[in-house]
């Protein structure tokens, strides 16, 4: 009896069984090992993002040594002593308005979130469940009251004591980034560490594309030393061309948000727009939702023809932010190193969101260097191996 002939119309299902065994193995042993697994990422996460830090700001380096023709060390200290100097400025001329800001914004929240609710449910739930309900926000809000205001006089004092400072006093400076972060547990020291680590990476950078070009396997070393290239490229122009586009989005969102008459809470909102925009497309979402709840809920604006106008203004002004960003500012400052087509940037977002915000802030870059491997690996070697069919561009690029 030949069983190798009877074993052959089970061979698919006998691989698919394989690998499911194989995941539930996989499955269980990350579970067994979360703890240590945990212990390592907290062990390498310094390390890590000072990497991250220092590759961010190698080319800045680079190009204060070669027009001031100083060396490595002289080049970095005069980077540090600029963004020292340049956080100062922000914190001098920000911090006051955005404490103001933030104090108008939690107060106005606190009282008109009962007649928010009450508003828009008065259709749909009864008056009694309403009362029940507005009073448990009575009664856990009382509690946040608390938690809010003891956040608030630290960075009271923090604001207050920036204002009152000059890039001169760098003691005042330290002590304000430290006020700020009081009670947030260890991350004045992996700031810290972050810094420190980042300098010494920042010092041999120059070094580390030598050093792991040798450790690439000899036989196929050309070819991954063009994917890490190319990678870097990609990368690298990302992370920067982002940087760019959140500032542009946080200045553009303010000056709208001053426009419609929102002057209480502009910087706020504007700011925090431009930071979260550093997730691509997220940052007019963030500044439209407050501001729209302000035009719709706020005592400022007397008629509804008023919040109509202001209203119109807000969604006009966004569009155009939005297109300035998708049709401008990504293509021409991203898209010229990341390269990355807008649908495959939203599906990378969509998965990255899977492992939460974290998972969004990285899952572009990961995804630019996924791409990179797509062409290298796969278009490439299909587009050699039929000429006279060649392929056009890859699908992932822009």
């Amino acid at each position: 009896m030949n069983f190798s002939n009877e074993l052959k119309p089970a061979l698919p299902w006998l691989k698919v069984l394989f690998w499911l065994v194989t995941a539930a193995i996989g499955v269980m042993a990350l579970r067994l090992l979360a703890p240590i697994i945990f212990w390592v990422l907290n062990v390498i996460a310094p390390f890590a993002l000072a990497l991250i830090v220092a590759y961010v700001f190698h080319p800045i380096v680079t190009f204060v040594q070669r027009k001031l023709k100083l060396g490595r060390i002289a080049g970095i200290l005069i980077l540090f002593v600029g963004i020292l100097l340049a956080l100062g400025g922000v914190l001098t001329l920000l911090a006051p308005v955005l404490y103001e800001q933030m104090q108008l914004a939690y107060h106005a929240l606190r009282e008109n979130l009962p007649i928010i609710f009450d508003e828009l449910t008065a259709r749909y739930i009864d008056a009694d469940t309403r009362a029940a309900i507005v009073a448990w926000f009575d009664t856990n809000l009382a509690q946040l009251d608390q938690q809010v205001s003891e956040v608030l006089s630290h960075l009271g004092g923090a604001a207050g004591t920036v204002a009152e400072g000059s890039f001169s006093v760098l003691r005042q400076f330290i002590q304000v980034i430290y006020n700020i972060v009081a009670g947030i547990g260890g991350f004045v020291v992996l700031l810290i560490f972050v810094v420190i680590i980042a300098f010494y990476y920042l010092v041999d950078m120059d070094q580390i594309p030598g050093v792991i070009h040798t450790m690439l396997p000899e036989k196929n070393r050309e070819r991954w030393w063009r994917i890490l290239k190319e990678g870097d490229r990609s990368v690298g122009g990302f992370l920067r061309g982002q940087l760019i586009v959140c500032l542009c989005v946080g200045t553009l969102t303010t000056v709208l948000l001053f426009a419609i008459g929102m002057r209480q809470y502009a910087v706020l909102v504007g700011f925090f727009a431009g930071l979260i925009n550093f997730i691509p497309y997220l940052g007019p979402v963030t500044g439209f939702l407050p501001a729209m709840l302000w035009i719709l809920f706020t005592g400022d604006l007397e008629t509804w023809g008023d919040r109509g106008v202001r209203g119109a203004i807000l969604l006009g002004g966004f569009a155009i932010i939005q297109m300035i960003e998708g049709f401008v500012l990504q293509p021409f400052v991203v898209g010229r190193g990341a390269s990355l087509h807008p649908l495959a940037v939203m599906f990378a977002l969509a998965v990255g969101a899977q492992a939460g915000i974290g998972g969004m802030i990285i899952a572009v870059p990961v995804a630019c260097f996924v791409k990179v491997l797509w062409v290298e690996l796969y278009w490439r070697k299909r587009k050699a191996g039929d000429p006279d069919h060649a392929p056009g561009p890859s699908p992932l690029a822009e």
